[in-house]
């Protein structure tokens, strides 16, 4: 059940750290996307929302793998 929790806490921390980035960054993926949809680069923008989204798939990937190694007597199909 911790795991399960720290899986949920990243992605929100994931989704919280972009969001503050929108408002009160000078650099980061936050400001880049905001740019972009000023400025009306779309590859830009969707470049960025790629790498956020891969950022998300990779932690959760990661958080899966480590659950079956941490919890080996819990099947994988329900992690």
């Amino acid at each position: 059940m911790v795991l399960a929790g720290v899986r949920l806490t990243i992605n929100i921390a994931l989704v919280i750290t972009i969001a503050v980035e929108l408002v009160a960054a000078q650099k980061g993926l936050g400001v880049m996307i905001w740019f972009a949809w000023e400025t009306l680069r779309t590859e830009e923008l969707y470049a960025g929302l790629i790498v956020i989204a891969a950022l998300g798939i990779g932690f959760n990937l990661f958080l899966q793998r480590l659950m079956v190694f941490l919890v080996p007597w819990k099947p994988a199909r329900e992690l």
